[in-house]
């Protein structure tokens, strides 16, 4: 757990184990798989060689990638960062293993025939092959390894000390406890052993960290609290992104080629209150989340990292924000009834609700318009409405 207020972490508290089999603490130093925040770097990339003019937003992916199927062609980096592109998802087809040391051509090959959801620009549907292509684009525009330009021009100039990628794990100095009865004994004699830097794995069994490759772009960011806190306070500003023009498309909802308007970017959900904004996700054997309270009201930010997969962290960060101001909390009593915010408005959310009830064949018993009805009854009440299923 981390909290800013910006420009200060004021608030730096681990919990638990990190390794149910060594026993090892969770420290603030420990990196964690962050899982789709990763997508967040990946975006502050793209718009570096943006402001470097090495690539155009309205660029056609074919531009940079010539051999991506004919359907992609057309497919812009703007619309991959928008989730708005309609390729599918590589996680989703048959022969995908995130054990498995898949290249990113292996990783596009499960995908490459597979029609495209939906017209690119017309609508947005989460894909982690949207982001192996961007983070494949930022290679070729910037003559690199994506991972040296994300080291070079976000964690290096931050001073990003516990911030690696998948494929660096391995060089962390972490000491071999295991012949010691799953005692720590270096510190006592080598400095760089107190405090250590150490990786989680799982809370129930060992994980084996996903392959960078099959991560690229999307989920592919290890990283402590207290360093996503330093990023995060570093994009407030002109340290990553010098233009405000560049900041807004970003971190502001998606505006899709046919002019219908998406509350995301680039992993980022915006909810009604003003300046709110998380990103988080879940990925093997871990959960994560980032929630950005940016009003100048406010600026209050909260991370949370488990390592425990499948973990709705969202009330969790509301409640804790909550502690530094009553506007940030959702006056919920969570002991009583579970809530979740969405970023839609009252309609579309409900459309939402019901299309997904439909797909997974859970049936709806009824629905109620309270504000429709207390028209009728001359009476005012703000948008609300029930769904009652099951």
């Amino acid at each position: 757990l981390a909290i800013v207020q910006a420009p200060y972490i004021t608030r730096l508290v681990s919990y638990g184990l990190t390794d149910i089999a060594e026993k090892r603490l969770a420290s603030t130093k420990t990196v964690w798989a962050v899982g789709p925040i990763s997508q967040a770097y990946a975006a502050v990339a793209v718009m570096q060689l943006v402001e470097a003019e090495k690539l155009d937003l309205g660029d056609p992916i074919a531009k940079f990638l010539p051999d991506v199927p004919t359907a992609w062609r057309a497919v812009t980096v703007m619309q991959l960062l928008q989730h708005a592109s309609g390729i599918a998802d590589y996680r989703a087809q048959p022969g995908y293993d995130v054990g498995k040391d898949l290249s990113a051509d292996q990783l596009v090959a499960l995908v490459k025939d597979v029609p495209l959801a939906f017209a690119a620009g017309t609508d947005v549907a989460q894909s982690a092959t949207n982001f192996l292509l961007v983070a494949t684009i930022i290679e070729k525009a910037s003559g690199g390894s994506y991972r040296d330009f994300v080291t070079k021009h976000q964690i290096e100039p931050l001073g990003l000390q516990h911030t690696v990628f998948a494929s660096d794990l391995a060089t962390l100095k972490e000491e071999k406890i295991a012949a010691n009865g799953n005692k720590h004994r270096d510190f006592l004699k080598a400095s760089e052993f107190v405090d250590p830097t150490e990786h989680a794995t799982g809370y129930t069994s060992a994980l084996v960290p996903a392959h960078t490759a099959a991560c690229k772009g999307f989920s592919d960011i290890w990283a402590s609290a207290e360093d996503i806190s330093r990023w995060d306070i570093g994009l407030a500003g002109s340290i990553l992104i010098a233009k405000p023009e560049h900041r807004a498309l970003i971190f502001g909802p998606t505006t899709l080629a046919n002019g219908n308007k998406f509350p995301a970017m680039a992993g980022w959900q915006f909810f009604h209150h003003k300046g709110l904004m998380d990103i988080k996700g879940t990925t093997p054997g871990f959960s994560a989340l980032l929630s950005r309270f940016t009003d100048k009201s406010e600026l209050v930010c909260v991370t949370l990292l488990a390592n425990k997969e499948g973990i709705e962290l969202t009330n969790l960060s509301r409640s804790i924000a909550g502690a530094f101001g009553k506007s940030l909390r959702s006056d919920m009593d969570e002991r009583r009834l579970y809530g979740q915010e969405s970023a839609f408005g009252v309609d579309e959310t409900m459309a939402r609700v019901e299309a997904d009830l439909k797909r997974r064949g859970i049936p709806v018993f009824a629905k109620f318009d309270h504000a429709r009805n207390a028209t009728e009854a001359q009476l005012e009440l703000r948008p609300t409405q029930v769904i009652v299923f099951g």
